[in-house]
This record gives structure tokens, C-alpha cells and sequence, in this order.
């Protein structure tokens, strides 16, 4: 067969630029599961207005020295995988979990779509994150003008 085996490969830092990711878990036309039941029984719901409210760390715990400040975020990659919840994307969590894993970390509050969320071994990640001003999140989540 053509192409290599990566089993067990560090990509840490590897440059996917050119890469022919067709057919693959990083592959951008590979369509997502959809989320919605995992996201229900974490005790997530989406809002009126099509949206996951979450949070996450400022600055990401494991990968680099990407922070999370307010606006839109895209992961350069994204894993559709299923069966592995260490995969490339922005992950999410709530609050208290976060607070629980992170004791002290700066938590951004974010909201996502849906079809930007994969759900693996009870986490979530997106390829599309946005970061939010604390109270136009809580207004938007609640249905209001901030």
C-alpha cells in the first residue's frame, strides 16, 4: 500500500501544510457525527440561537503557547476521530470541570456550532471556537442584548 505509517509517530510539530490528508481523520471533507447526544448527556445544550456555551483555558494546557483571547479561533487541524479524545482541535469543557482540571488557570467562556464539535470519551473539540467577553456571553446565552 502507499503512504506511511505513522503508528505511534510524534507530529507534535510537524508541518501538514502540502500533505495529501484524503480519506484520512484529518481529512476537511470527512463529514462529523453528530454531537448533540454526547453534548446532552454532558449536560450541554444548544441554545436558541444555535450554540454551545462552554469554556475553556486561556492559553491551551498541552499544545504550544496558543492563547485563547477574544474572537474567532480555527485549529490548523482537526480530527474528526471518534475513538480518541487526544486528537488535533480547541477543546471545551464546562466550568467546573475546567476549574477541577485547571486549578487556577485563566477560563475564557466560548461558544460553538454544533458542526464544528467532534464527541470523544465524554470530550468535545472543535475546529471553530469563539471567545467571548464574559458578560456579551452570558447575554447571548440567556437570549439577550449584552
Amino acid at each position: 500500500p502507499a503512504g506511511a505509517n505513522l503508528a505511534g509517530a510524534n507530529l507534535a510539530w510537524a508541518n501538514l501544510a502540502w500533505a495529501n490528508l484524503a480519506g484520512t481523520v484529518l481529512d476537511p471533507a470527512r463529514p462529523l457525527p453528530d454531537p448533540r447526544p454526547a453534548l446532552a448527556a454532558a449536560g450541554f445544550e444548544v441554545a436558541g440561537d444555535g450554540y454551545v456555551y462552554a469554556w475553556r483555558t486561556y492559553q491551551s494546557q498541552h499544545v504550544g503557547p496558543a492563547q485563547y483571547g477574544v474572537g474567532v479561533h480555527e485549529a490548523p487541524y482537526f480530527s474528526r476521530c471518534v475513538l480518541s479524545a487526544c486528537h488535533p482541535g480547541i477543546y471545551f469543557w464546562s466550568e467546573e470541570k475546567l476549574k477541577e482540571s485547571y486549578p487556577g488557570a485563566h477560563l475564557v467562556p466560548v461558544r460553538v456550532r454544533p458542526e464544528d464539535i467532534v464527541a470523544s470519551e465524554g470530550k468535545f473539540r472543535a475546529r471553530r471556537i469563539e471567545v467571548m467577553d464574559e458578560a456579551a456571553w452570558r447575554a447571548a446565552k440567556e437570549g439577550r442584548s449584552p
